[in-house]
């Protein structure tokens, strides 16, 4: 299978927009911004990546998604790895990302991945479930 990552592009806007909760504009800047990459296979669009900062200098993963049937091939695997090029090309040494609480699945992936939990953050989401952050070192 050839993966091919690249930043986002306003051409992959129908593709985004179904996948994101933002409005319009907050899309669209996201994707000037260069702070989406996509991860295309033979053509198609199967999974992206969005980063963002926390307190205007933490980078912070905020989304990664891989459609289901492409899923444990490698291509949450690439979308990080550009996102971690990207970060160390801008002199960040570390990045941050987060899973609710009560899900094991997204957890276990994160530590899979390298990632190392740092901390909860209690009652943030709905239902009062908590978030739970990881810190991944570059």
């Amino acid at each position: 299978m050839n993966i091919s990552v690249r930043f986002a592009e306003e051409s992959d806007y129908e593709y985004l927009h179904w996948q994101h909760p933002l409005k319009d504009e907050v899309l669209l800047h996201q994707i000037q911004s260069r702070h989406i990459m996509v991860a295309i296979v033979d053509g198609k669009h199967v999974g992206h990546i969005r980063y963002e900062f926390m307190w205007g200098h933490l980078p912070f993963l905020s989304l990664i998604m891989v459609k289901t049937r492409y899923q444990r091939q490698g291509i949450g695997k690439e979308l990080l790895s550009f996102l971690e090029d990207v970060l160390k090309l801008h002199d960040h040494s570390y990045y941050i990302s987060s899973s609710m609480e009560n899900e094991p699945k997204p957890q276990a992936w994160h530590k899979h991945m390298g990632f190392q939990e740092i901390g909860l953050l209690s009652n943030i989401n709905e239902n009062r479930i908590g978030e739970t952050f990881f810190r991944k070192d570059l």
